[in-house]
């Protein structure tokens, strides 16, 4: 398949998804009526909140970093379908379902994070921590199969049912969702240690350098923001939307690592 289709998809994709979410939050809702998000009246990021339909415009919007990041993978999944040399050395490429799966948690995540942000709600919580959760255990589960080479099918089971328990974690116990969140992330870069010593192959860990520098700033940023260190409120220029857009990026980064991968087979 030619590029230029890879590249035609991912732009359908991203306009589809970011006019779909523009018209919906065009209109006016009030969120009165539900139940408000636990950070709320005054712990949610340094963005003020306004009035109307979009509480955090910055916040909400710079999601749409994670749609784009989302849909140029699907361009090169689709790029990547019509090389065959690709397909005998790469676990995302041999397994196209877990490439599918990836890019679509990293779409979900901007989705979600912003209908949270606009919204400021407790389902808008819920989904968006539960978003966090479908990378975290993505790369736990995406390192099982890479040391241990299980179906596609075994994939995502093993994928839907963990992510079924934390959803359910979250919602009966929603104050230990960042600390659930940590917990997963600990796991699968334990996880990845263990996956890197029983590959068979060669890795470009230049991307996996660049994930973690990433996300390490992203981090730094986000306790500059939430604990109102360097706060702007009123400004579009916010911490928490800089940490969507570096945590789009480490998205990215980590998907590069996983799919420069040439094992040995």
């Amino acid at each position: 398949m030619s590029r230029r289709a890879g590249i035609k998809f991912t732009l359908l994709i991203f306009i589809f998804v970011s006019v779909a979410c523009i018209t919906i939050f065009s209109y006016d809702i009030d969120w009165s009526g539900f139940r408000p998000a636990s950070c709320l009246p005054d712990h949610c990021f340094c963005e003020a909140i306004r009035p109307g339909t979009v509480r955090q415009p910055a916040n909400t919007w710079s999601n749409l970093s994670f749609v784009l990041v989302g849909s140029i993978i699907i361009g090169m999944i689709i790029n990547d379908g019509g090389r065959k040399a690709l397909l005998k050395k790469n676990l995302l490429n041999q397994k196209v379902a877990m490439s599918f799966t990836y890019s679509i948690a990293v779409i979900l995540i901007g989705v979600t994070s912003l209908y949270y942000h606009a919204s400021l709600t407790f389902l808008g919580q819920w989904f968006d921590v539960m978003s966090m959760y479908l990378l975290a255990i993505f790369m736990l589960v995406y390192n099982l199969a890479r040391k241990s080479n299980l179906k596609s099918s075994s994939f995502l089971l093993l994928y839907i049912g963990l992510n079924a328990i934390a959803g359910l974690i979250q919602y009966y116990y929603p104050e230990a969702r960042r600390y659930l969140f940590a917990f997963l992330l600990v796991l699968a870069m334990v996880s990845e240690i263990f996956a890197r010593k029983a590959f068979r192959g060669v890795q470009k860990l230049q991307w996996l350098l660049a994930a973690i520098a990433s996300i390490a700033l992203a981090f730094v940023i986000w306790i500059l923001d939430i604990r109102k260190i360097i706060c702007l409120e009123h400004s579009f220029l916010q911490g928490h939307a800089a940490w969507h857009i570096l945590c789009a990026l480490t998205s990215f980064f980590l998907y590069l690592y996983y799919r420069n991968e040439e094992r040995h087979i």
